[in-house]
Formats: C-alpha cells, sequence, structure tokens
C-alpha cells in the first residue's frame, strides 16, 4: 500500500488580462466558455463536464489523458458574488483514487488600464 499524508498549505497564483473583471468572470461563470478549458485536441477520448454556477452547485470535468485512467474534478461553490469572487471546494480524483482535496478563492480586481472587451 501506498504511503498517504496530508499537507496544509497556501499559494497564490496571480494573473492580469487586459480586461474588466466581468470579462473574466464570465469566462470562469458560462459553462460554454469553460468546457473549452478542459478540450485536449490530440486526445479523441470524450471528456465530461457538467457545470451548476451557483452557490451549493457542483462542476464535474472528467477525462482519460494517454495513461490511460480516467482523471477527475469535481468541485462545489461555495461563494459567489458576480464579476468579483469565486470560492469553490474541489477534489481531484486519479481513476478511483482522491490525490488531493483543496479550497480555491478567485478574486477578480480591475487594474488601470483595463478595457471592457
Amino acid at each position: 500500500m501506498t504511503e498517504r499524508s496530508v499537507v496544509h498549505s497556501t499559494f497564490v497564483v496571480e494573473r492580469s488580462y487586459p480586461v474588466a473583471p466581468a470579462k473574466v468572470f464570465s469566462a470562469f461563470s458560462d459553462p460554454d466558455v469553460k468546457r473549452r478549458w478542459f478540450v485536449d485536441p490530440y486526445d479523441p477520448t470524450p471528456s465530461r463536464h457538467e457545470m451548476d454556477f451557483r452557490v451549493g452547485g457542483k462542476e464535474v470535468n472528467a477525462g482519460c489523458p494517454s495513461d490511460g485512467q480516467m482523471h477527475f474534478f469535481n468541485a462545489v461553490y461555495q461563494d459567489i458574488v458576480p464579476d468579483r469572487r469565486i470560492v469553490y471546494s474541489y477534489e481531484l480524483l486519479f481513476g478511483e483514487t482522491r490525490v488531493s482535496v483543496s479550497l480555491a478563492t478567485i478574486e477578480l480586481v480591475a487594474e488601470s488600464g483595463a478595457r471592457g472587451l
């Protein structure tokens, strides 16, 4: 049996986009747009994407990369403030093995020079 551990940690990823927060929020909240994030043009294996973007709603992304083992992203939306914040908890599974459970917070802040594209 493989030894498993518990590690609690925090990290921050910052990105800047030359558009208004509403445009970025739309990319996270529109199921048709977000589904395109997970398409692998080199892998013909169909993937699964379901998204109910509301507090308490769920998102599921599943696919089978070239290693032949299904990968799952299962999320629950905990807090949504339109155009400002999205908080969700999620688990990642490789096959039936849960490899992580996390809480993610996405904050959207306008910077000077952002356009409403």
